[in-house]
């Protein structure tokens, strides 16, 4: 193996330095340092340790120097760096006397880059995320070099000059004015997306079908469109018949200038910088390897970005490249005949390459996103094809020297991207489309790893590797069977009281790794807190499907956005009351029951007494929900007196879950078995909630109050609050802790 290190210097350098910019973060990412350095010969070894402290010390240094502005005054002066397109408005990226900022605008009169500006803005809280797996604005913030964020409010122009981004947006409003004198909104809008970067335009629906389908790369800027347009440019300029080392320079510099234009993403750049090593390398007469050549590239990015060493985006480009590159260089069984040739240039290779890019890749999408995208594999074999005539035909459309052969151009195009939309949709649908993985140890993620690097090398029959591949996956089986071990014999269920405003969305997990969804949280604002917070959580957990989603009452702070997880994520049971299901009223709760209805999803009537029981296979003891109230045969007026109130015991440790329920509901429990060890405070702490005779019978240690800061209704109460603090119970509120975890073992509850 020695031998191959030494054959791609640049590319080693690289993994260098990426383990060592990973170490800093992950401690264990050193012991895979260690052994990586401790393999390689002493000449790059040298290197390693060198390109390793040039790129740490600028990482440390960057770091060191960045920190987000504190109290940023309202109004000021400063100068526009870029103005990048957005779906409701623009955003401003403004340099100010404290930093670069980051501001929302809607409005006509845009400053463009260059302008000098006096501005008024209201700037958001920097918080991180309060649950898990939500997006963590804090730390895009820092990656991007914004200092501040926020809307700006009024802007007034007193200046302006030429900046390169000037003329890359003046670029961009050009190019979108043009394509739609020839396509459709959706069709110039997808162009602009795959030649622009501008993706402003892209319906949210088709974009969400392409990450579902594992084909978002295609909307983004990356290698495979870089290739293509390298491809096409190079072929133009020979047809120019320009001398050979004039037309390499040429496209060298153009696709330098290329590269900003569409904002100069780490994917762009390696793509660009690999073309510009293999040209430079034909241009001097010297051979240049495709893979030393992504190290070149790596090497590069990461001296002048080091922090891009943690972006996805970068880290996955990184993988496939190297994935695809090897699976150039192995190779395939040959196929006789014209239908065999056929097979193998069309399905064949194709899904060879497709399956290097997605065992590459597999770890990190695991880590970051614990999804995988079964069927990704059919839509490169179909979409990106068709992606890619649809892009090479609107870059034609471009140049036709004639309206009619323009819009002959456009027309193919719209014809191919409309085809490569319908088929995204269609496999999106489908219930295999997007895939829960992990999340997996990071041992277990290294170890798979570097089975997935050896492979390669075991096909030539090397022991070294063939040992080191047998070691990882008995290592990795040891690591699963360890948690399989400790799951049976030291059972644990838990609830997890998402923060997801002012309103409930509980997660009840059993022993057997059952979850049930209790409440939805309230519909978000601008954006679903479903797609932004709850199902992010349920991949960042290893939920594949949720065995029941539960809604105590018909209030929109605790359906609000059932409707979104029933479409986007699959849900075995949807469980409510015949009362609820005859308040038909609210238009949006009619929403929720036509579409698990529409998705196949069973409705059941839940009613005092009924639950379920799950057995705990080493202990034999019982893991019980059981539904208290309400009576089915009886409804209230009061929406929240409906409330099912659910009671889960296991372990010896007792939840009880109240909803909205109000005084009147809690009278009629105080005569059934309520004592329990943690209580859910019903109505989000409400002084209509929470009496003293009822807390009395429950007499929990402690009550979490699911709850929004600065809610327009002061909740929780004072008095409930005070009424906790005379009985000796600890309260837990999610708008000061976030996500409220509660985990119940044998004898013992831990709040977290």
């Amino acid at each position: 193996m020695e031998n191959n290190f030494n054959r791609y210097p640049a590319f080693t350098g690289a993994v260098s330095v990426l383990l060592a910019l990973g170490a800093t973060v992950y401690w264990q990412i050193a012991f895979l340092l260690a052994f990586w350095l401790y393999i390689l010969s002493p000449v790059l070894r040298k290197v390693s340790f060198a390109v390793c402290g040039v790129i740490l010390s600028s990482y440390f240094l960057q770091k060191d120097g960045f920190s987000f502005a504190e109290n940023p005054p309202k109004n000021g002066s400063g100068t526009v760096e870029e103005v990048l397109n957005r779906p409701n408005g623009h955003a401003i990226i403004l340099k100010t006397d404290f930093g670069k900022t980051r501001l929302s605008y809607v409005g006509e009169d845009i400053p463009l880059p260059g302008d000098s500006v006096l501005w008024q803005a209201k700037w958001f809280p920097i918080t991180p995320p309060t649950v898990p797996g939500s997006f963590n604005a804090p730390e895009w913030m820092r990656s991007q070099g914004y200092r501040a964020s926020g809307s700006l409010e009024k802007v007034e122009i007193l200046g302006s000059k030429f900046t390169f981004q000037r003329f890359s947006f003046s670029v961009k409003q050009k190019l979108e004015k043009y394509f739609l004198q020839y396509y459709a909104k959706p069709e110039s809008a997808l162009l602009m997306g795959l030649l622009a970067g501008d993706r402003s335009g892209i319906s949210e629906t088709l974009q969400n079908d392409f990450r579902k389908t594992g084909l978002v790369h295609v909307l983004s800027i990356s290698g495979f469109h870089v290739v293509m347009l390298a491809g096409m440019l190079t072929l133009f300029l020979r047809a120019l018949r320009l001398p050979r080392k004039v037309s390499q320079i040429l496209s060298i510099a153009l696709l330098c200038l290329y590269a900003p234009i569409t904002g100069g993403s780490s994917a762009v750049w390696r793509a660009v910088l690999m073309f510009c090593v293999m040209e430079s390398g034909k241009i001097f007469q010297k051979s240049a390897n495709s893979i030393n050549a992504l190290g070149v590239a790596l090497v590069f990015i990461l001296i002048f970005s080091p922090e891009q060493a943690f972006s996805a985006g970068f880290q996955l480009s990184a993988a496939a490249t190297f994935g695809i590159l090897l699976g150039q260089g192995i190779k395939l069984p040959h196929f006789h005949g014209k239908i065999g040739k056929s097979f193998s240039s069309f399905i064949f290779e194709p899904s060879f390459i497709t399956l290097c890019a997605t065992l590459s890749t597999l770890p990190l999408l695991v880590f970051h996103f614990q999804s995988f995208s079964p069927i990704s594999w059919l839509g490169n074999l179909v979409v990106v094809p068709l992606v890619g005539l649809g892009m090479q035909a609107g870059v034609l459309s471009l140049f036709g020297i004639h309206p009619f052969i323009c819009q002959t151009f456009a027309d193919s195009a719209t014809l191919l991207l409309r085809a490569s939309s319908v088929i995204t949709s269609f496999l999106a649908v489908n219930p295999y489309a997007s895939s829960t993985i992990g999340p997996w140890p990071l041992p277990c993620l290294f170890a798979i790893s570097i089975f997935i690097s050896l492979l390669p090398f075991m096909r030539r029959k090397n022991h070294r590797a063939r040992r080191v591949a047998i070691f990882c996956l008995f290592f990795c089986a040891a690591v699963f069977f360890g948690f399989e071990l400790k799951k049976n014999f030291f059972p644990s269920w838990s609830a997890v009281f998402l923060d997801i405003g002012q309103g409930d969305s509980i997660l009840l997990k059993s022993p057997g790794g059952r979850f049930y969804l209790v409440d939805a949280g309230p519909p978000g604002k601008k954006r679903s807190l479903a797609k932004d917070k709850i199902i992010p959580y349920f991949r960042s957990q290893g939920i594949s499907k949720i065995d029941a989603i539960i809604i105590s009452h018909p209030h929109a702070d605790h359906y609000g956005n059932a409707a979104d997880i029933l479409k986007e994520f699959p849900v075995k049971e949807f469980w409510t009351t015949s009362c609820a299901q005859r308040s038909v009223a609210d238009r949006s709760w009619r929403n929720v029951l036509e579409t698990a209805r529409s998705k196949g999803v069973p409705i059941k009537n839940l009613r005092t007494g009924l639950g379920l029981k799950e057995k705990m296979l080493i202990s034999k003891s019982e893991w019980d929900l059981t539904v208290l109230y309400p009576d089915s045969l009886l409804c209230e007026k009061n929406q929240n007196n409906n409330s099912i109130v659910l009671k889960v015991q296991g372990l010896g440790q007792t939840l009880l879950l109240t909803g909205d329920l109000e005084k009147q509901g809690e009278k009629q429990l105080l005569p059934l078995d309520i004592k329990s060890d943690v209580l859910k405070l019903g109505h989000h702490g409400s002084k209509t909630s929470s009496t003293r005779e009822f807390l009395e019978r429950v007499s929990p240690s402690s009550a979490i109050i699911s709850v929004a800061q600065k809610n327009m209704y002061r909740h929780p109460s004072k008095e409930v609050l005070d009424r906790l603090d005379s009985l000796g119970i600890r309260n837990y509120k999610t708008s000061e802790m976030g996500s409220i975890e509660v985990e119940f073992s044998q004898g013992k509850t831990q709040v977290f």
